[in-house]
């Protein structure tokens, strides 16, 4: 036999083991009395029957194949019909994920010949030892104990790597890059998640991770998974499904690297985002919703970047007003600009300045310019933010347009203020405007007061009936607007009665000559209806600062004066002098026209008007409280009263509160002082103050029992009315109304317009209340319920 045969069988047998795994072909090319010695301890064999349970347990320990990579034989003839045959090779298992190392052995072999061929009788394989240096014969102890030091090492790294991925949050997984994404390895961390136990998930999914994500977001994983490379990270959301059928999100990041045995496998980790994602989700619904609102809303939403001083406004304001806004440098852009009225600037200003100070809410009212040059009023609510050291860092608001309230108003307010038969100022508006001016006069400048009375005007009406006698007034008040300037101040004090004030005279003579010229306009006034009919009128004068330096000591000289021209024959003017305060005219006082009232019913006009504002003000609130608290600053405004307020019983009717309170400019407020006052104890029987028709009406606190006045005069008040709050008849609290400058004379109209507001306003907050009290019980029996 030739040395190639003998190669060429032991390469079969190599083949045979490794590569076929064909262990009955094995067996069958051994010898009886075959000899195996492996590489491993107690790996020793004799005979076939012992070779055939070492072949059986190496099947099932490893049931795939190798891949030999390097071979090298040699062959020596023995004596008699045998060779020995000796070399080595090299093999990869055909499973890279078996957890195999790769084979590197030498082998000898003993073969003999027999008539069906060569046969196997021993073989030895060996594992080279690599602690052996090159060119010794022996292994060094230090060489083997360094070697035994490193496997520790390796041991106690792969250990800690191990507690590390089982404490890491979330899973760890080693998967095959095949379809089906195969476990290898699996954290417990990974198993919480999920809810399997490990065997489930081999018995029910096989180990495929693609099984456990969602239907809908396996196409996606598979997508991202065929991108990487080698050494390359993929990270993806997608979910999974536990095993109580609920989807879990997480955040997946592979990394795709290469095993020992070469195959690619990706290293996972997991994290559980459902909560982000949960949280992203309600967000969206937030937003969502909010820009449904923004868009179904005609308001304005701003942020404000306090820091940066930029400014951002929501898609409506270029529909609201038809340009782009100033976004940056705001806070000195938008005062050189005329986005703002120029009046209202300051109110800008100190808004901004509210805000960037740190004040929680600010609010303003200004107008804001409109593409056309209009410029419309506004709202500016604004809510600050901080940041974690308490700074200011942002404000939050929205623009409200009240453009169409201010002007109704404006217009309730000049219909309160003026007389609406004639046209002219009433009595509380003129005495405003001429106090006005009182107060802004420079030291040099001489003004004056008069005050105007038709002679014998009753003959008028009773001659002529009271449609001639309006028609009179009206050409009266016609012919006063001719003959004075727009800056003087006209109105109706009266029933026949007149005031008008005049500044920046250069002397005080030219307060005569101007009284002069009105007795000459009248008498020369063409009267349709009734030409025979001669008209005349008395005038009193009283200067400033001559005869006084406010509006009510001014209008008790003119009055004096004007009783001292009806005196005198009517039909001329007079000027005031001390001497009427000490002459015998003085009693006469109680005649002039003061406190007269206005001979027409024209006045229910202008109350009708405030109460149906009242009423659907209140009726179309959104908030009761705010709504209060707007029509007291209407009222308060409209009849030029210092404080307007309201007092509320406690639930025994025994204790008031000051729960609502509007204050004109310079008053002071009084709400946190009058809290919690006793009727009896601290206000002296105080529902006795008001008469049948709920009214308590006092021109001069002074006239009081002492105790209630030590109650009201550190007020500051001065006269005042008072409105009860009834509810089915029983006294509920009071609706007030206080002059804190000087005492008042209260007129039947004004008496009648602020008692009618003040029951609309007594009758909704009776309601709100009421609802307020139900609201309460629902609540206290829905928490009985519940326990």
């Amino acid at each position: 036999m030739e040395r190639t045969q003998a190669v060429e069988f032991i390469i079969r047998l190599e083949q045979t083991y490794l590569e076929q795994r064909d262990m009955k072909a094995l067996l069958a090319a051994m010898a009886p009395g075959v000899t195996w010695i492996g590489s491993g301890r107690g790996e020793v064999c004799c005979g076939k029957q012992e070779a055939r349970r070492l072949l059986e347990q190496d099947l099932a320990e490893y049931g795939g194949a190798f891949s030999i990579t390097e071979r090298w034989q040699e062959a020596e003839p023995l004596p008699g019909e045998g060779w020995l045959i000796y070399g080595g090779f090299r093999a990869e298992p055909g499973d890279p994920f078996a957890g195999l190392a790769e084979l590197d052995l030498r082998f000898s072999a003993v073969c003999t010949e027999t008539e069906d061929g060569l046969q196997l009788c021993h073989i030895h394989l060996s594992q080279p030892d690599f602690d052996q240096r090159p060119g010794r014969l022996y292994v060094l102890q230090d060489s083997r104990a360094r070697t035994e030091e490193f496997r520790q090492r390796a041991a106690e790294s792969q250990r800690e790597l191990l507690d590390v991925m089982e404490n890491l949050p979330g899973g760890v997984l080693r998967c095959r890059d095949d379809r089906g994404f195969t476990i290898l390895q699996m954290s417990s961390g990974f198993l919480d998640m999920v809810g399997y136990r490990q065997t489930e998930l081999e018995e029910q999914y096989h180990n495929r991770l693609i099984d456990l994500i969602h239907p809908d977001d396996r196409e996606n994983v598979r997508k991202n998974f065929r991108a990487p490379v080698i050494n390359s990270t993929v990270e993806q959301e997608y979910r999974l499904i536990c095993r109580d059928g609920h989807p879990l999100w997480v955040l997946d990041r592979s990394r795709l690297v290469r095993s020992p045995g070469g195959a690619p496998v990706f290293n996972t980790m997991l994290m559980d985002i459902t909560e982000r994602k949960q949280a992203q989700e309600a967000l969206r619904l937030s937003l969502e919703r909010h820009q449904i609102i923004m868009d179904q809303t005609n308001d304005i939403i701003f942020e404000w970047n306090i820091v940066q001083d930029t400014l951002s406004f929501s898609n409506n304001w270029q529909k609201k007003f038809g340009y782009a806004p100033i976004r940056r440098e705001i806070s000195t852009r938008i005062p050189s600009s005329k986005d703002v009225h120029p009046d209202d600037m300051p109110a800008f200003r100190q808004l901004l300045k509210a805000a960037s100070a740190g004040a929680p809410y600010s609010s303003a009212e200004f107008r804001i310019r409109s593409w056309d040059g209009r410029y419309l009023w506004c709202r500016i609510r604004a809510t600050t933010q901080f940041d974690s050291e308490g700074r200011p860092i942002k404000a939050v608001g929205v623009i409200t347009d009240i453009d169409a309230e201010k002007k109704h108003e404006q217009r309730l307010l000049e219909q309160a203020q003026k007389d609406s038969l004639t046209g002219l100022l009433n009595q509380s508006a003129a005495r405003s405007r001429a106090a006005e001016l009182i107060e802004g006069r420079r030291p040099e400048e001489i003004q004056a007061l008069m005050i105007l009375d038709l002679d014998n005007f009753k003959n008028v009406n009773d001659q002529y009936g009271h449609l001639c006698g309006d028609a009179v007034l009206t050409d009266l008040a016609a012919c006063l607007k001719r003959q004075f300037r727009g800056s003087d101040v006209i109105g109706r004090i009266g029933g026949d009665e007149f005031a008008v004030f005049l500044s920046s005279l250069s002397q005080a003579s030219d307060a005569g000559v101007k009284a002069g010229e009105i007795l000459a306009a009248i008498a020369a006034l063409p009267l349709e209806g009734a030409p025979d009919l001669q008209l005349s009128c008395s005038v009193g004068i009283a200067l400033c600062p001559a005869d006084g330096a406010d509006y009510q000591r001014l209008y008790q000289c003119a009055d004096l004066a004007l009783y001292q021209a009806k005196s005198q024959g009517k039909a001329c003017f007079a000027y005031y002098s001390q001497e009427l305060e000490d002459g015998p005219g003085r009693s006469g006082r109680s005649r002039s026209a003061v406190s007269s009232p206005i001979d027409s019913d024209s006045v229910c006009d202008v109350t009708e008007q405030l109460a149906r504002y009242a009423f659907r003000m209140l009726y179309d609130a959104g908030t009761t409280e705010a709504a209060i608290l707007q029509m007291l600053e209407v009222v308060g405004r409209a009849y030029d009263v210092s404080r307007v307020y309201i007092f509320e019983n406690s639930a025994d009717d025994t204790l008031c509160y000051n729960t609502f309170e509007w204050c004109g400019e310079g008053v002071s407020s009084e709400r946190e002082n009058l809290q919690g006052l006793s009727y009896q104890e601290d206000l002296g029987d105080y529902q006795s103050n008001f008469d049948a028709n709920g009214i308590f009406y006092c021109r001069d606190i002074s006239t009081l029992h002492p105790d209630l006045y030590a109650v009201l005069a550190p007020q500051g008040i001065c006269s005042m009315l008072q409105c009860a709050i009834l509810d089915d008849g029983r006294f509920k609290g009071y609706v007030g109304f206080d002059e804190c400058r000087a005492n008042r004379y209260w007129t039947q109209e004004q008496i009648e317009s602020l008692t009618l507001v003040a029951r609309v306003l007594s009758t909704f907050l009776v309601k709100q209340r009421l609802r307020e009290h139900v609201q309460a019980l629902e609540q206290r029996l829905a928490q009985e319920k519940e326990q």
